[in-house]
């Protein structure tokens, strides 16, 4: 993201002083990070001495402070004009909507698909709890979680200011199979903790708002979705269209789900069935959706999260990870379905060689494509 004067000022240190967003580039970190992407200039960290436990121990401000270079020829510190931006001529002037740093705690994830955000969600709300400030999540997926709310707490699209949620990926896959920490949130909470924010437990929203029943879809029904955005954590299509004939067998409504590009692998599974299938929904109309299914089936992924954000009762075919790990306490409603532990010894494996992971493996887990129907079916008491 380019500084929004740079076509006006292409020096920002020599019009620091009549312009508010250069004064920023040049003094504040957080602008200088998210207009250029570069690293620190001169200035220096408060504070940058100490751990995050040090500065808890010592009373000092839970995140770092950027601490303006000390040149008197322009204000220092964050409230150089009284006013607030009136017009240009003001040394606090602000020509674009922007919000300066310190009046809230951001938080962001630098990676990751809509299960990770959904994680970082319950982590956002823990963080919430416990700071006597706002916190402001960007998320990388705002429009799944428009019906959350919580005190304290502002959702907005993504950006990269404030704490940084994804850190040390293989660490977070190395701690499940360890069982060194207890689940994905958490992982998120201890890598904002590490960055100087307090120690806290992830939390459920306080309220997640349940939208209206897409006209398209029956009263009752159990919604299916087959398919993740990596293949290998996939269950076998013939045992999703198994899966599908006991359920109708049972006097349960099916509906098939899938996105804009998987409309010919919905057809093969349910082609052969009495289920109805969708491709290609809106986010909203999928939130819809999963919220007022009476249970969901699903492999590994974003919509799993989705269900649980949503509190509907869910199965969640996976062998890779575990599931207490992805889902956590915040999330009791997802329940996970796996292979035997006593013929699979590499279940969680998490990805790892050590853990039990090989190479053919990326090409289908055979673990997961042991899990029985029948054993889908026993869980759900279907």
């Amino acid at each position: 993201m380019k500084r929004p004067c740079v076509d006006e000022h292409e020096s920002p240190k020599e019009t620091q002083g009549q312009c508010r967003l250069c004064w920023l580039y040049t003094n504040d970190w957080s602008y200088y990070r998210l207009w250029s992407g570069g690293e620190k200039g001169e200035c220096k960290w408060e504070g940058e001495e100490y751990t995050a436990e040090q500065r808890i121990q010592l009373g000092l401000p839970h995140a770092n402070r950027w601490k303006p270079c000390n040149n008197p020829s322009k204000p220092l510190g964050e409230h150089a004009c009284p006013c607030k931006g009136c017009n240009p001529s003001c040394r606090g002037y602000l020509p674009i909507d922007i919000e300066l740093p310190g009046k809230s705690a951001h938080i962001y994830l630098s990676d990751g698909a809509l299960g990770d955000s959904i994680s970082a969600i319950y982590t956002a709300c823990g963080l919430a709890n416990v700071m006597d400030r706002e916190v402001v999540f960007q998320c990388r997926h705002p429009g799944w979680v428009t019906d959350v709310r919580h005190p304290n707490l502002r959702i907005v699209p993504q950006g990269s200011l404030g704490g940084n949620m994804f850190q040390d990926y293989d660490g977070e896959l190395a701690s499940q199979v360890n069982r060194t920490c207890p689940n994905r949130p958490q992982w998120y909470a201890d890598q904002l903790s590490n960055q100087g924010f307090p120690r806290f437990y992830p939390a459920r929203p306080q309220k997640v708002l349940k939208p209206d029943r897409p006209k398209d879809l029956p009263e009752n029904y159990i919604l299916l979705s087959p398919f993740s955005n990596a293949h290998a954590r996939e269950w076998p299509h013939h045992k999703w269209t198994d899966l599908t004939r006991q359920l109708e067998s049972h006097g349960h409504h099916v509906i098939g789900l899938g996105d804009t590009f998987q409309a010919d692998r919905l057809a093969t599974v349910f082609g052969s069935t009495r289920s109805r299938w969708f491709w290609g929904m809106e986010a909203n109309w999928v939130c819809a959706a999963i919220a007022n299914a009476s249970r969901m089936i699903v492999n590994d992924s974003g919509l799993a999260h989705v269900a649980g954000l949503y509190s509907v009762p869910t199965l969640a075919i996976m062998t890779h990870l575990r599931a207490d790990f992805v889902f956590g306490d915040v999330a009791p409603t997802v329940q996970g379905v796996s292979a035997d532990p006593e013929k699979w010894n590499c279940l969680g494996c998490g990805w790892r060689d050590w853990a039990g992971f090989r190479s053919e493996c990326c090409n289908g887990c055979p673990a997961l494509h042991d899990v029985p129907v029948d054993k889908v079916l026993q869980l759900g008491r279907l």
